[in-house]
């Protein structure tokens, strides 16, 4: 999670009075596809920005090394925002909804089996 980014306005698009400004917190997932399959010639790293998050839920106790994703929904709500819930196989489970999502880049990589 980075809270690199200020804004001059509210959650609402709201101008903030007296020249404030508030820090908007992003966070920045990297998801290893096919982590612990066999080994393919086309794995890929997948890392996605969640921009301007409003609300979360993101229990890093639970945060197993060997945990696999099993599912990913993003979906736009009424208000515009876009929830996302991320559902491991065992561990970490991530809820949150955000402002925007970017993939920030996909990219091969060679797993170290070492």
């Amino acid at each position: 999670m980075e809270r690199n980014r200020q804004s001059s306005v509210t959650v609402e698009g709201k101008p903030l009075s007296g020249g404030r400004r508030r820090g908007v917190v992003d966070l920045v997932l990297e998801i290893e596809h096919n982590r612990y399959g066999a080994p393919r010639a086309s794995d890929y790293l997948v890392v996605v920005d969640f921009l301007d998050l409003r609300s979360s839920q993101i229990d890093l106790n639970a945060m197993l090394e060997e945990a696999s994703v099993m599912d990913i929904t993003l979906t736009r709500e009424f208000d515009g925002l876009i929830k996302l819930d991320l559902m491991p196989n065992v561990g970490l489970d991530i809820r949150l909804t955000c402002r925007e999502v970017v993939v920030r880049s996909v990219q091969h990589y060679t797993r170290d089996e070492s």
